[in-house]
């Protein structure tokens, strides 16, 4: 792995379109084709989120114009199904794509996981009518969010109640109830929705942004990943066509091996991020104890080594996971989805706690002025911290180390429901 118009804070938007003029979406024929244009895209768009990354976190400025280029750019689009006119990527070159993008921007690069995951749903468990819509709509530069996320509740298994209900209107669907931490709603021209069915079990919805009762509100106060601006969803009595919901919905192991396989990729994208950063800071204002700068302590290069093996090992660990992944997909085999579940598992436990420890590093190496507020250097810290919070590394670990044991694909907590 190689290395505009903002919205208001805290304003509501509801029935409003927020997508930009269809005109400027990308054509079908300009999504990219091969994996080779797919990853030249990626690393336009990285070069491109990086220039102000720094001062969209210290700002809380909405990233409107780098979601129309990411929209325009046709990336969106890498997973549509060949039999819909799409180019279908292996899921190891769009989780190559989403590290580099990440590297540039963690907010950025956690806005499309759940847009892919539950793309992948629709494609995988979802009617004709709903798969060729999304396909369409996919295909000219469209962007999901999502609402999945409820709070007050005693477990964060998703075999809990939600307390999001939906009930039946003929053919349609009625869904009343409240989201946080929905990823990507903001400004998404659809927005997934989890809700209970009249019959207990759980459906997923795919609401049009634009649909009566429908409110999203820029709400997220968290102190990283700013730039995802992951506000809350009130519904209000919102009617949905039947078609547009799956129910009852329930992940296969695909799916779920999905939702936590592109949540890695934010992970691996911002250990290597923060690995680079510490490296600058040992070059340019180091606070070193022995000998005349970084390059004379021994203590700090093994200290760097260390950290750079570490980051190493998570990438070459998280690819071979998507690889895995992409072979229990074409093979449909229980061994092979077994053989992805530990290695998707182990890929998230460890780099979300080298990403966390790398961003600590910068500090250690640059002492104390490096805490300094005009240098932002904290953010390297506060998304690696936020983000990994999402999917612990204790229970990625300990799924890792229980199908390991076992040799079986056990899974224990959440498994495709990251935010």
């Amino acid at each position: 792995m190689s290395n505009s118009s903002p919205l208001a804070l805290g304003r509501e938007h509801a029935q409003e379109s927020p997508r930009s003029d269809p005109a400027s979406h990308p054509s079908e024929s300009s999504v990219p084709r091969s994996a080779d244009a797919l990853l030249e895209t990626a690393e336009d768009l990285a070069s491109s989120f990086a220039i102000e990354a720094s001062l969209r976190d210290r700002e809380r400025v909405f990233p409107g114009g780098e979601l129309r280029q990411l929209e325009q750019s046709g990336l969106l689009a890498a997973r549509v199904p060949k039999r819909l006119a799409g180019p279908e990527h292996d899921f190891s070159v769009v989780a190559r794509a989403l590290v580099r993008i990440s590297i540039a921007d963690t907010s950025l690069g956690q806005l499309p996981e759940n847009h892919f995951h539950l793309a992948e749903n629709a494609f995988v468990l979802g009617n004709q009518r709903l798969q060729h819509e999304l396909a369409q709509y996919l295909l000219q530069g469209g962007r999901l969010g999502n609402a999945f996320s409820e709070k007050k509740r005693a477990t964060n298994d998703p075999r809990t109640e939600l307390t999001t209900r939906a009930t039946r209107s003929g053919e349609d669907y009625v869904i009343t109830g409240r989201k946080y931490y929905a990823t990507g709603a903001l400004t998404a021209g659809i927005v997934p929705v989890t809700a209970e069915s009249p019959e207990g079990s759980k459906l997923l919805a795919f609401v049009d942004r634009q649909t009566a009762g429908l409110t999203v509100t820029d709400d997220w106060n968290s102190f990283g990943q700013v730039g995802t601006h992951s506000g809350s969803v009130h519904l209000d009595r919102v009617r949905v066509p039947g078609y547009r919901v799956i129910a009852p919905w329930v992940e296969e192991r695909r799916t779920s091996l999905v939702a936590i396989l592109l949540h890695t990729a934010v992970n691996v994208g911002a250990a290597a991020a923060n690995l680079s950063e510490a490296r600058a800071v040992l070059r340019t204002e180091p606070r070193t104890w022995l000998g005349n700068g970084a390059t004379e302590d021994p203590l700090v290069l093994r200290q760097l080594g260390d950290l750079y093996a570490r980051v190493l090992a998570v990438e070459t660990l998280y690819l071979s996971a998507a690889e895995a992944l992409d072979r229990a997909i074409g093979s449909g085999l229980d061994d092979h989805y077994a053989e992805a579940e530990r290695r998707v598992f182990a890929a998230s436990g460890l780099s979300g706690e080298t990403a966390v420890r790398a961003a600590d590093e910068i500090f250690e190496f640059g002492g104390a002025s490096s805490t300094d507020r005009s240098r932002n250097l904290s953010r390297f810290w506060r998304n690696a911290r936020t983000h990994s919070l999402h999917f612990p590394t204790r229970i990625a670990l300990l799924n890792a180390g229980r199908g390991y044991l076992l040799e079986t694909a056990a899974r224990t907590g959440r498994t495709g429901q990251t935010t």
